[in-house]
């Protein structure tokens, strides 16, 4: 429950944030915030809404580029990776593997939209 939830950040934890970081590879632990946009988001209509939609996370395996799109099975868990900021926010993983931003490598991945046909960004 949200009573129950602590903050990342709060005063005087650090050692909690250091053991954090040490167990899981980040400070925040994302099932929080992953819970919520699991309860509201319905992976159904974002694959049949007709909207494209692209997000991006980084393979902590091999460092390259994952895509998902509006049609990804997995789509929701490509998102809640797409957020996962190490070292602030632990990875995620999705299937085997595990991620983190993909802003590491994208930061304003325009060259995907371009390749895909947009015309407008």
């Amino acid at each position: 429950s949200r009573s129950e939830h602590k903050a990342c950040f709060a005063l005087f934890e650090g050692m909690a944030m250091l053991m954090s970081f040490a167990q899981h590879g980040g400070v925040c632990l994302p099932r929080p915030g992953a819970e919520r946009l699991e309860f509201s988001v319905n992976r159904k209509l974002i694959n049949a809404s007709g909207t494209e939609l692209r997000v991006l996370a980084t393979s902590l395996t091999t460092g390259s580029s994952v895509w998902w799109n509006e049609g990804s099975l997995d789509v929701l868990e490509g998102a809640e990776a797409s957020g996962s900021i190490a070292p602030l926010v632990t990875p995620m993983q999705v299937g085997k593997d595990w991620y983190i931003d993909g802003g590491l490598l994208h930061n304003t991945p325009l060259t995907k939209a371009l390749e895909e046909g947009a015309e407008t960004v």
